[in-house]
């Protein structure tokens, strides 16, 4: 995924802005995107459970 994009998740996400985003640790943003993503993923998976009953 672009870095542009990734920043703008984290963003949007975090309702950071693009100084807070820049003053944060690349480790911290790394580490906010990995449970970002694990968390759609759940989120995903429990609405497919839902739907298939």
């Amino acid at each position: 995924m672009p870095e542009e994009l990734v920043d703008y998740e984290l963003m949007r996400e975090m309702g950071w802005s693009w100084r807070e985003l820049q003053a944060t640790p690349w480790y911290v943003r790394r580490y906010t995107w990995d449970l970002m993503i694990a968390r759609r993923q759940a989120e995903h998976d429990a609405a497919e459970r839902q739907e298939a009953g």
